[in-house]
């Protein structure tokens, strides 16, 4: 793959660079912005002039384009730095994000279940029960990515789509947050069915319930309890 100069127009500012310097992180959507199809990029916006247009602030896209250069950043202006955040989060820059280092926002994140209910839950929640697989999962674990991939997709470091019907989704993380302090109480659907043979499938698949030979042995096996 030849590592094109190419021009950019962000938010009315000229920018060139090379294709390797926007696709330094692979992973980024950044990167798949502009990676080579064929004879030609990612179909993007264009100007009148063939520059490819970014809506972004260009103040905030320069301190990214110059990490993406030089693998660190300079400024040390804070309402600066909080764009650049922002950015570097749209951009799905990982590693950027962890360079500015994580602030309290970065510290919860938002469920989108199914597209129709939003909650919002901490990552320390998230893991509290370390060997599962959802606890796994946030820690950025390979396999646990995988094995979960058909049903959380990231949208960017913040924000996640679970696609799991919406009623044991929503008892599931309820009972997380709760830490199983209301375990004992009776698990209905809005139509007043009894949901808790679906939810010990979800616990399951997240493995956040083990068999009954092995409760009380780690703090996974609390979740036993529902049966």
């Amino acid at each position: 793959m030849s590592d094109s100069i190419v021009t950019l127009d962000v938010g009315g500012q000229m920018f060139k660079t090379q294709i390797s310097t926007l696709t330094k992180y692979p992973g980024s959507m950044l990167a798949a912005m502009f990676n080579h199809q064929d004879q030609g990029m990612a179909q993007m916006a264009k100007t009148k002039d063939g520059a490819y247009f970014l809506d972004v602030d260009p103040s905030h896209f320069r301190e990214i384009i110059n990490y993406l250069r030089y693998g660190k950043i300079v400024t040390k202006d804070s309402d600066l730095l909080e764009g650049v955040k922002n950015l570097a989060n749209y951009f799905c820059l990982t590693e950027l994000i962890k360079e500015l280092g994580s602030t309290e926002d970065n510290d919860w994140v938002t469920l989108d279940l199914e597209g129709k209910k939003e909650i919002r839950l901490s990552l320390k929640t998230l893991t509290h029960f370390k060997s599962s697989t959802l606890a796994q999962y946030f820690l950025s674990d390979e396999k646990a990515k995988h094995e979960l991939s058909e049903w959380i997709i990231k949208e960017n470091e913040t924000r996640y789509y679970i696609g799991r019907p919406l009623d044991v989704a929503e008892h599931l993380f309820q009972l997380l947050q709760d830490r199983l302090s209301s375990i004992s109480y009776v698990i209905t659907d809005d139509k007043g069915h009894h949901v808790a043979n679906r939810l010990m499938n979800e616990l399951s698949m997240f493995g956040l319930h083990a068999p009954m030979s092995h409760r009380n042995t780690d703090d996974t096996t609390l979740f036993g309890e529902l049966y």
